[in-house]
């Protein structure tokens, strides 16, 4: 059990979901959200249970810290923490957090300690002194090994060994830039674990290949306690594991719980992105517009008799519109068939068939399935001007 999610534990939970849309979320480019707006997200986030919330880095200003304490007084039921850069100045500034959990993130790659200018040893004194300081301020505290995939492994386990021994609460383990892939993570975690059995693991992911999720998955085989995620993926670059994606590999893929309800991550995408200023993709796994849309002749003559044949679970279990039928190119005699018996029409097999000939070449011509009003009207019936505002 993790030492610091004992007051908001979950009966059947096994893995920590730590959200930072409101920190590591907002840095993605041209993304600002209103205190406002920050706090409908965290009420939102808490009300699914997610038991942390990364809300914000302290040192960027008095403002910041504004935001940070108005969200601690809406008094939510889970954790709040807050991200610090390895610096005392910093640390300082984010003691005037009404926060339990502080984050310390030292780099230790050897690029990214050249890039700032500092060197290894910077690296394990800063630990020894900073986490000794961060526990007079702080409830508990984490500590993050900022690009741990493309650090020397050794100095790695050095870093880890120097953290707990510093008596930190946790190690954050960060592929910063993206760049594992879900073996290589499993590598990496699976070391640290062997040498640190004791400590409590997170895993922040960066998905630059397209892989944060699996990643993030393949972290929680690999046996880390906390996942940090973002609603939508949001984030720098190409973003972090996504929420959404990672609760419902989890519940489908690997069968752990996260100890969220699923009901309302629709609802709560279209909240976050609406306050990000981002467009859903309609193929958005989980969440898009067109993930429980189908066409395909053998997939709907399946689904009508099976909603999960070509389905890993219904829309309604992530809030979502329940699964569609449209008609198209690839539509077949049986989606023709449900289609006009929905609409109070019931047809034989040989009226279907010559319908779907006139379907399939009118979304040629067109290039997109049919509104509903267009097969009626191939279908001889007269032009009902309401069926026109049916989504097709």
């Amino acid at each position: 059990m993790i030492a610091f999610n004992k007051p908001f534990t979950v009966p059947d939970r096994h893995v920590w979901v730590v959200d930072t849309t409101l920190r590591d979320g907002e840095q993605a480019a041209k993304v600002v959200f209103s205190c406002e707006e920050k706090m409908e997200i965290a009420k939102h986030l808490a009300r699914i249970g997610v038991p942390e919330l990364e809300v914000g880095t302290p040192v960027m200003g008095p403002a910041e810290i504004v935001d940070i304490n108005r969200i601690a007084t809406m008094e939510l039921p889970c954790q709040l923490s807050c991200w610090c850069p390895a610096d005392r100045g910093a640390l300082v500034a984010s003691s005037g957090c009404n926060v339990d959990i502080i984050h310390l993130s030292f780099p230790v790659s050897d690029i990214l300690l050249r890039s700032f200018g500092r060197d290894r040893n910077w690296v394990i004194n800063g630990i020894r002194e900073l986490v000794d300081e961060a526990k007079q301020y702080f409830k508990w505290v984490s500590v993050g090994a900022q690009d741990a995939s493309r650090a020397d492994p050794d100095f790695l386990l050095e870093c880890g060994s120097e953290i707990a021994a510093a008596g930190a609460d946790r190690l954050r383990l960060s592929d910063t830039v993206g760049i594992l892939d879900p073996i290589r993570t499993m590598d990496m975690i699976r070391r640290v674990r062997a040498l640190l059995p004791d400590l409590c693991l997170d895993f922040h992911a960066h998905n630059d290949l397209g892989m944060a999720t699996a990643n993030s998955v393949a972290a929680v085989y690999a046996g880390v306690e906390c996942v940090n995620v973002t609603v939508n993926g949001l984030g720098e670059r190409a973003g972090n594991a996504c929420l959404q994606e990672f609760v419902m590999a989890c519940r489908h893929g690997c069968h752990e719980s996260c100890g969220i309800d699923t009901s309302s991550l629709y609802q709560l995408s279209r909240m976050t992105a609406a306050a990000a200023g981002r467009v859903i993709p309609v193929d958005q796994p989980i969440v898009g517009d067109g993930v429980f849309l189908h066409e395909s002749g053998i997939h709907c003559n399946a689904l009508l008799s099976d909603p999960t044949s070509y389905q890993p679970f219904v829309p309604e279990e992530v809030g979502g519109l329940p699964s569609e039928f449209v008609l198209g190119k690839h539509s077949g005699s049986r989606s023709v068939r449900h289609f006009l018996e929905t609409h109070g029409m019931p047809a034989g097999e040989e009226f279907s068939r010559e319908l779907l000939l006139d379907v399939r070449s009118a979304a040629v011509r067109l290039k997109r399935a049919l509104h509903p009003w267009e097969v009626l009207g191939l279908a001889g019936v007269p032009d009902i001007k309401g069926d026109k505002n049916e989504k097709g």
